[in-house]
């Protein structure tokens, strides 16, 4: 299977991938078994007359895939393929993308920057900060149980605020917080995130933390509800609408923290500089 793909050329006139041996190309018609077969998987069938200018920019990233499938790869590397597109697109694709996966059995390495793409994509995700992989795991380990602040900060909204270490826990009101193994005594920082905390209204019933709603913000099902500590500090919880009873402006309530964590607020820090810069 040969050479290049220019404007002139239809889908089912394109040849793609690299140039082989005049005695190692299949013949005329396995190339076009191949063509065919490749733009059904990327599900471009019924497109073998198109040119390229009469393609979406995600039908011919749906093209170059193909391209790369033709020579039967063992590992596919994917570098941002999808960083040109618009956000609807970008799901449309990776959806198709994890079906080919599952399809061929294909290994593949997607580099992204975009949280949600890697989540939603992989089988196993390795974070990187500066070079240096700070953590592997499944999606749901690597959001869930977060090893350090950057990832914390990576993966999505978080809250973070300031607490105390002192042995081997972090305390803040009456809640205890877990805290990495072998983090020594003094300033912390504790993590979590929006969805996992949770607003009690009236007496307290099962909150650990008293804080005053400031702001209330409606986003479809759920609303995101600006918390201020006695301390000063500012949490945000996301809730769905049903369980905002009680939860009104200006109202005290209680919060409880779900999977929280600390860290030593030097750490905190550098990690906050590595995302703002």
């Amino acid at each position: 299977v040969a050479g290049r793909l220019d404007h002139e050329e239809r889908c089912s006139d394109r040849r793609l991938g690299p140039t082989l041996p005049s005695g190692a190309r299949p013949d005329k018609r396995a190339i076009a078994d191949r063509v065919k077969e490749l733009l059904e998987l990327v599900q471009l069938g019924g497109f073998e007359d198109r040119f390229p200018a009469q393609l979406s920019g995600g039908q011919r990233q749906r093209v170059a895939l193909a391209r790369t499938l033709t020579i039967d790869p063992q590992v596919l590397l994917l570098d941002e393929p999808f960083g040109a597109l618009d956000a609807k697109v970008r799901v449309e694709l990776r959806r198709s993308l994890r079906n080919i996966h599952d399809a061929t059995g294909l290994t593949t390495i997607f580099v992204t920057h975009d949280q949600e793409e890697a989540l939603d994509l992989a089988d196993r995700v390795a974070i990187m900060n500066r070079g240096v992989i700070e953590q592997i795991g499944t999606p749901i380990e690597v959001y869930e149980s977060s090893k350090t602040p950057f990832i914390f900060d990576f993966l999505g909204h978080t809250n973070s605020f300031d607490c105390v270490i002192h042995h081997g826990k972090a305390r803040l009101g009456d809640k205890e917080l877990a805290v990495e193994p072998g983090i020594p005594d003094g300033r912390g920082v504790a993590f979590v995130r929006p969805h996992d905390v949770r607003v009690f209204a009236g007496d307290r019933t099962g909150g650990s933390l008293e804080a005053t709603v400031e702001r209330i913000t409606t986003l479809g099902w759920l609303s995101r509800v600006m918390l201020r500590l006695p301390d000063g500090q500012v949490i945000t919880a996301e809730l769905p609408n049903d369980e905002l009873e009680g939860v009104e402006l200006g109202a005290r309530v209680w919060v409880d923290l779900r999977r929280a964590r600390a860290f030593q607020a030097r750490d905190a820090v550098t990690a906050a500089i590595v995302a703002d810069g």
